[in-house]
């Protein structure tokens, strides 16, 4: 899934599009229905979520389990700076520079960006189970806005 992270908006739209398809099929509702309420009723992610939702549950576990080695690798959480700030205590990851968007998509780089932008509560979960309910609900609000 991690792949399709960076992908042009119009493939984005389209897989949307499949998607809000599908859930009408499977609610057997008419085509003219909005797919959004839809999509909550059957506790689906939106595509672009979808995506963060992926990378993110990935990180977790390369965070935690250090495992599999070539992706824990590839994570590396920055240096120390000397200054106390607050964001010092936080366990945000490194993410590299590129010089191309393809190079962009690969998971060193699209895992940190994911990650850095969920909040603490989701963040400091102890626990893989707590950590996809409080980040599918993190998500589900981000896609509400």
């Amino acid at each position: 899934m991690h792949l399709i992270q960076g992908m042009p908006e119009y493939v984005l739209n389209k897989l949307q599009s499949v998607k809000n398809t599908l859930a009408r099929v499977v609610t057997i509702s008419d085509a003219l229905t909005s797919a959004t309420p839809l999509l909550v009723k059957l506790h689906w992610l939106p595509i672009r979520q979808r995506i963060s939702y992926k990378l993110a549950t990935l990180t977790f576990r390369v965070r935690t389990t250090s495992t599999p080695q070539y992706l824990s690798s590839l994570l590396s959480v920055p240096r120390s700076t000397g200054y106390s700030l607050r964001s010092t205590n936080r366990p945000l990851l490194t993410v590299p520079r590129t010089r191309t968007s393809t190079a962009g998509r690969r998971f060193s780089c699209a895992g940190p960006l994911v990650w850095n932008t969920l909040p603490d509560s989701v963040v400091y979960c102890d626990t893989f189970r707590g950590f996809k309910r409080k980040l599918k609900t993190h998500l589900t609000g981000l896609a509400a806005n």
